[in-house]
């Protein structure tokens, strides 16, 4: 009978003796399982705030490569200058897919419009054989040191591919142009007080008995028709720099016939 009590009381030892290792076993589990919790918890905000933080940075930032208008303020970058325009792009914060980023490159000017204050170019970015872009950028200007510094402020253009089939026909691309004007020259060099309007059309859009030269808007010539190439096609940029009328944009009367 003592036999059987010893190995009962043996018995109840151990399990109790195991139930105090199990408590202790998971206390340190809980200990370490808090500890764990909390380091991701603090990862969690810090996460959280930086991605706040990358979202407000990029709160003011719009993207459209099909012809309508972007631009970036550069959170934390509103004093920063460049030397150069070429400079300033590459170095802003424009969104850009990759395949797109040679748009920064100005590899031929066509034209650039400056004062005190702002830099309008407009220029053509070559990718390789098959596609390039014409682009048009608008730029702050700051002096220092009697030296003109840029920042990248607004930008917009558009794509073209090689070969590409073109169905349009110089009236309907001289009007697009002017429309799409009232967006260009609200980022014009001097908005408040000109009325910039500007374009860009090909040379095989025309038909028989018009051409760029003869180009008027409201009885008016423009100020400069420049002629470049792209992908062996002649194409031409004109511009007003300050077209006299009170006519809304859509309500503008041009001909590309000879009067």
């Amino acid at each position: 009978m003592k036999r059987v009590l010893k190995v009962i009381g043996a018995v109840c030892l151990g399990i109790f003796i195991w139930m105090i290792l199990m408590v202790c076993f998971f206390q340190i589990w809980k200990a370490k399982t808090d500890s764990m919790v909390e380091e991701l918890g603090i990862t969690a905000t810090e996460a959280s705030s930086d991605l706040a933080d990358d979202n407000e940075e990029n709160t003011n930032l719009t993207v459209n490569v099909s012809g309508n208008p972007f631009s970036t303020k550069e959170s934390g970058k509103e004093n920063i200058y460049y030397d150069s325009m070429q400079e300033a792009l590459l170095n802003s914060t424009i969104s850009l897919e990759l395949e797109e980023q040679y748009r920064r490159n100005i590899d031929e000017e066509i034209k650039l419009f400056e004062n005190d204050k702002y830099a309008l170019l407009f220029y053509r970015s070559i990718k390789d054989k098959k596609e390039e872009a014409f682009n048009c950028v608008r730029f702050n200007v700051d002096m220092e040191n009697g030296k003109k510094m840029y920042q990248f402020e607004q930008m917009r253009g558009e794509t073209a591919r090689y070969n590409s089939i073109y169905l349009d026909n110089a009236r309907e691309v001289i009007e697009n142009n002017i429309i799409a004007s009232e967006i260009i020259g609200s980022i014009g060099i001097n908005p408040e007080e000109e009325r910039f309007i500007s374009g860009e059309v090909c040379k095989d859009f025309f038909e028989e008995g018009e051409s760029i030269e003869n180009l008027k808007i409201e009885g008016q010539k423009p100020d400069e028709i420049i002629e470049y190439e792209s992908f062996g096609r002649t194409w031409y940029f004109w511009y007003y720099n300050d077209l006299q009328s009170d006519k809304k944009y859509d309500e503008l009367e041009f001909t590309i016939k000879k009067d």
